[in-house]
């Protein structure tokens, strides 16, 4: 090939590559929201909720698995964690989304306080269980139904994620600080 041909070659890739590029000339475009809301016209609401949906609900169905079938146990636990992986970013985003900016850093750390909990009473549930029972089984399941239970409520109680609207309040009326 000729050094002239060869020169036409890259400039006319390049060309069709800066063409392609400026179609994705925001963070919003490249983004794949951005892609499925023009695609598929779906809204952030959708998008977001699908996310936590499907990751509470593979999360929910692994574990309850795993209490029916405990030799699937390992890659059950595995696929959780990615199922996992789906949702786990999704409460974050929506709660901010939700609380905005005026309420976001409180809301998030009552979010976290209260999802901490889980953290201390999980093991205390999962010993009544297991004394009760004498197996992990009805553990599992529980985990499971917690998780789906947890899937319908973000589906019933969040209608919308956008910025909830906050009453205003008048600086007279703050409390004393102590």
């Amino acid at each position: 090939m000729t050094e002239a041909a060869s020169e036409s070659r890259s400039q006319s890739a390049s060309g069709d590559t800066d063409r392609h590029f400026r179609q994705f000339d925001s963070h919003d475009r490249a983004s794949a929201r951005g892609h499925l809301t023009r695609t598929f016209a779906i809204d952030n609401t959708a998008i977001r909720k699908g996310f936590l949906v499907a990751g509470l609900g593979g999360t929910g169905t692994c574990l309850a698995l795993i209490g029916i079938h405990q030799a699937a146990a390992v890659p059950l636990l595995i696929l959780s964690g990615v199922t996992t992986g789906l949702s786990g970013p999704m409460v974050f985003t929506i709660g901010q989304s939700l609380a905005g900016p005026r309420a976001g850093g409180r809301w998030m750390g009552i979010q976290n306080m209260i999802g901490n909990f889980s953290g201390i009473l999980a093991p205390i549930v999962t010993g009544i269980v297991v004394d009760w029972t004498g197996s992990f089984t009805g553990a599992f399941l529980l985990a499971g139904a917690m998780s789906v239970i947890g899937t319908a409520s973000w589906l019933l109680v969040v209608r919308d994620v956008r910025e909830v609207a906050w009453r205003s309040v008048d600086a007279s009326r703050k409390a004393p600080a102590l």
